[in-house]
Parts: structure tokens; sequence; C-alpha cells
């Protein structure tokens, strides 16, 4: 497996003008031409990654098989989940409304059993990236409550038999920091949470974790200056932190 991916990218936002992509010319972008976007840029630009982001916006749930659909091609060649990587940043946790996660694991399941139907590299998603991370509790519930899910997936559809490849012990969950506050103490996210992992014996030193730092908001809500500074004490507690577990770290 290609890991971890060098380039990302994700939806594009309405532009003054029209991208080389679009067809028609039109500086709107409708969910119908994220789909193209995604396959242009795995296909033309070679990109490792895409950001399929499911936060605070409408996304076509339907992507696995649209974009199998379209580029079936090129993605026999650039297998999904192996050599490129379509990565899910689901909604924030809250505890309230959790329908769109919900929605997002169960996207992720379902397109794990198409892969394996249709003869794809399985499982296609294999993380996801949970945005306004601020505590290890977040990742620690969303993480078990993806798992129960995969479990009674499997039950129900599949017999009790492992489903996707193994989609439930593979899935990574990566934390989105977004506020300088938690970076400046990202340790207090971090060693709780990877240490969760260790229990669990999920194969670390193999896969590494990844951290994403944001670095636009950070820097709109606190300056320029404080954004910096946290993002390299982050970057800094990370990479020690891994060392202390034995696995790679890998910041985005």
């Amino acid at each position: 497996m290609r890991w971890p991916p060098a380039t990302m990218a994700t939806q594009h936002p309405d532009n003054a003008h029209a991208p080389w992509w679009k067809k028609d010319g039109q500086a709107f972008i409708s969910t119908n031409d994220e789909i193209d976007e995604l396959i242009t840029l795995f296909g033309e630009l070679s990109m490792d990654e895409y950001m399929w982001d499911w936060e605070g916006k409408y996304v076509d749930e339907a992507v696995g098989e649209k974009i199998f659909a379209r580029a079936h091609d090129l993605f026999s060649k650039r297998a999904l989940g192996r050599d490129i990587h379509l990565t899910y940043r689901i909604p924030a946790f809250d505890g309230e409304a959790m329908h769109r996660m919900a929605r997002a694991f169960m996207n992720m399941l379902s397109l794990a059993d198409l892969a394996a139907d249709i003869g794809m590299h399985c499982p296609p998603v294999r993380e996801m990236f949970l945005p306004l991370t601020t505590t290890a509790n977040q990742l620690i519930s969303v993480r078990e409550a993806f798992m129960q899910v995969a479990d009674y997936h499997r039950g129900i559809f599949h017999g009790g038999k492992e489903n996707g490849g193994g989609l439930r012990s593979a899935v990574q969950l990566t934390p989105l920091v977004e506020d300088t506050d938690s970076m400046f103490s990202i340790e207090k996210i971090l060693r709780p949470y990877w240490e969760s992992l260790t229990k669990q014996k999920t194969d670390l030193a193999e896969t590494g974790q990844r951290v994403f730092l944001a670095r636009s908001d950070p820097a709109l809500n606190a300056g320029l200056v404080p954004a910096v500074l946290a993002i390299k004490a982050a970057l800094s507690t990370s990479i020690r932190l891994g060392e202390e577990f034995g696995f790679p770290v890998y910041p985005i």
C-alpha cells in the first residue's frame, strides 16, 4: 500500500471563473460536478488522496457508485484504499445531531460491499478525519461508535463474517485539530487516544498515525503568529509522542 499520501485535494469551491475541468464553462460547482472533479484530479493530476467533505455541506452519498461507474479503468489501475485514497471528513462530534455521521459510517461500509462485489480493491475508504477535535474522548467515542455500527452491519448483512476486507479493524480515525489552544495542548488529545489504540492491539508500528492540523481557521481566529507557533508546537509534540509510542507520525 502506498502510505502515507503525499498530495491531497478536496471539493472545489465556487469560483469567479470556471475551473479548467468544467465542461459547460460555468463557475457554479454542483454536487455532480464534484464527482467529475474527483476523477479528474486522480486521473490527470495524479493526486494521492481526495478528502470527501461531509462536514457542514451537502455531498453526493453515491460517490462510490458514480466514480466506479464513470472511471472503472482508472480505479482498476490505481486502486482506492491501496494506491490512492478517498478519505471522509465526517461531521464534527457534538453528541446530538449525529444522523449525518451515521450516514457516513454506513456509506463506508456499503461502499466496501460494492467494491467487493465488482472485484475492486477493498476497502476503498479506510480513514476518517474528525473535525473540531478538542478531546481524546471525542475520538474514542466516534471510533467505538463506528465499530459498533460495523458489527451490526456484519451481523445483519454478512452472517457475522468480516466484511469489506476487514474494514472494522482497518479503519483509522484521525483528529483534525482546528484551534490554537488545542494545538498547544495536543498531548492531552493524542496520548489518551493513542493509548486506547495500543490497548486494542492496533498495529500502529505498521500504519503509523496521522495528525491533521488546520491552518486557515487558527489564523483567522487567533492571528497569524499564534497560528504558526501553535502548529510548530503541535508538530513537535506529535513527533515526540510518536517516538515514545514507537510508531511514525505523519502530519497533515
